[in-house]
């Protein structure tokens, strides 16, 4: 004869099973909280590394680019000193010219008068080339560790 179930007999086994699935259940929703946990903290972690590391490179660019505006101002104060200079010399030369063409009376002194003032022209453009080679050296020197903080910054952040 074939076992038979009596209803206490079948209302045990569904007890069982339910307990079991509901056990089996819940072991599910633990490991998924504890994966979802695992993946929240990675992601917090990994969030404070970054924010930690923009913090700082914001710091060090900060500080480069005020380090570049002090250089700068005292960048402009050389080029603004070379000009004036330059100036002068050059409203020296032409007082010079302008006395010597006042006492123009020969061909001779023409061509005197004519040589100075291209001998002048050649010194004011000499220093003028002066203030503009003193003005790009002076910022490419203002330039090159911004350039290389945002270089160095860009690599750190990428690691």
């Amino acid at each position: 004869m074939a076992d038979t179930l009596t209803p206490t007999d079948v209302l045990s086994k569904t007890e069982d099973t339910m307990q079991t699935t509901a056990d089996a259940a819940k072991s599910s929703a633990e490991k998924g909280m504890a994966y979802g946990r695992d993946a929240m903290n990675t992601v917090r972690e990994n969030t404070e590394r970054m924010s930690q590391r923009s913090k700082e490179i914001g710091e060090r660019t900060m500080n480069a680019y005020a380090q570049a505006g002090k250089q700068t101002s005292d960048m402009l104060g050389e080029v603004n000193k070379a000009m004036t200079d330059a100036y002068g010399r050059s409203l020296a030369n032409y007082e010079d010219l302008s006395k010597q063409a006042m006492s123009v009376r020969t061909l001779e002194d023409v061509l005197a008068l004519q040589n100075a003032a291209v001998e002048k022209m050649q010194d004011n453009m000499a220093a003028m080339t002066g203030v503009y080679s003193l003005f790009v050296s002076r910022l490419t020197q203002v330039m090159q560790p911004v350039a290389k903080q945002a270089a160095d910054e860009t690599r750190t952040f990428a690691a």
